[in-house]
């Protein structure tokens, strides 16, 4: 079976391939690293406290207090530890993006506006 670097080359290949192909949005999969060297690519990362986190897992999915954490720690600790392994980099640093926005403080729709927004700006890129 295929190590944890094969299928991290496989998934580096298939994002590049389509990312070559045509306009596209990857969530997470260090995405984001991948694609540093292409010219047309916006890096985003969306954070927010503790407490917002668990509130909006809680209002989505129905967690107590304590799935919500165990959720958000979980989520957090893969996160850095797949990015460590693969890339050499900290998820949570903030030079390796070029937008950053807290969800918790201008809100989950109104990131996806100054998202669209900079699209716009960036690439001349207009969502409706």
């Amino acid at each position: 079976p295929p190590d944890d670097r094969d299928l991290f080359n496989a998934e580096r290949d298939v994002i590049l391939s389509v990312a070559k192909q045509q306009a596209v949005v990857i969530v997470g999969r260090a995405g984001s690293y991948i694609l540093r060297e292409r010219p047309n690519h916006l890096s985003i990362l969306l954070h927010a406290s503790e407490d917002f986190r668990k509130k909006r897992l809680q209002k989505l999915y129905n967690f107590s207090d304590q799935e919500a954490l165990k959720v958000i720690n979980s989520v957090d600790k893969e996160r850095a530890k797949y990015l460590q392994a693969f890339t050499g980099s900290n998820w949570s640093d903030v030079r390796q993006y070029h937008l950053c926005l807290n969800t918790g403080v201008i809100g989950v729709e109104e990131s996806e506006e100054v998202i669209l927004k900079t699209l716009h700006i960036c690439f001349g890129i207009e969502i409706k």
